[in-house]
């Protein structure tokens, strides 16, 4: 068996067998939610159904009495509720339960059945929200996997998500281009790459004109904020003019 939790809030706790692979894990619900009541939480799960917690005197009874009290048949005074239950008649006219160990196992029955729907709910909220319950353990991973969920459900591979900026679109000029092309130069040489065919000076206006096309990657426009770069096509082939495109700095970077 294994526990996870602090001794004042149970997590969970994994049950294991102990001659075959299978375990069964309990988890606390306050896992998934924040903390409330049970009364709120059936009201706020549950689609309607009623908390039907009975009462049972508990207190009247202990490790050293417990067959000799649950073996009456005579209902404990203490608590009204639980005297109407235990005298109560089935549609015949007979008592419903011979002793207190039959109406234990009724009150029982009663005091989890009231849990099923909103678990139940809860199990089909998170499944619908993408959230495994077996392995998230806080309010913090549940709220994160949520929330990306609703980022991808909206999400279009295809759509634009650049955002106008108002800044100029980018020009190369001479200058600039010319310390690119000496650069990637570098670069190649440095590499191995065979630069026969490497970009030069004489084509800034090839760029230039592709410059509308937009990253190759993320479609953001060029502008004097982000900066075109040289992205090779091939990166066994030097920087040639076949075998770039243009990509923003982030992208050629990552």
């Amino acid at each position: 068996n294994s526990y996870l939790g602090s001794t004042t809030q149970q997590k969970q706790v994994t049950i294991r067998h102990v001659d075959y692979p299978f375990e069964l894990v309990f988890k606390d619900v306050l896992t998934f939610i924040l903390p409330t009541t049970l009364d709120n939480f059936v009201h706020k799960y549950g689609n309607g159904t009623k908390l039907t917690k009975g009462k049972f005197p508990h207190g009247s009874f202990n490790a050293n009495n417990v067959n000799q009290f649950l073996s009456s048949i005579e209902p404990d005074k203490e608590y009204q509720e639980y005297v109407d239950d235990f005298v109560s008649l089935d549609a015949n006219g007979n008592s419903k339960f011979k002793d207190r160990w039959a109406y234990l196992e009724f009150y029982n029955i009663r005091d989890v059945e009231c849990m099923f729907a909103p678990i139940n709910n809860l199990i089909d909220l998170c499944w619908e929200q993408g959230i495994d319950m077996l392995s998230q353990i806080s309010l913090s991973q549940i709220a994160n996997s949520i929330k990306y969920n609703y980022a991808w459900e909206d999400f279009d591979i295809n759509g634009d998500y650049n955002i106008e900026t108002g800044n100029k679109e980018y020009k190369f000029y001479s200058e600039k281009w010319n310390k690119k092309v000496e650069s990637y130069l570098q670069q190649d040489n440095k590499a191995g790459r065979d630069t026969t065919n490497n970009v030069t000076a004489n084509e800034i206006d090839y760029f230039n004109q592709i410059i509308p096309n937009k990253c190759c990657f993320c479609e953001a426009k060029f502008t004097s904020v982000n900066k075109p770069t040289l992205e090779r096509i091939d990166n066994n082939i030097a920087h040639t003019k076949d075998n770039c495109k243009l990509a923003c700095q982030l992208c050629n970077s990552t």
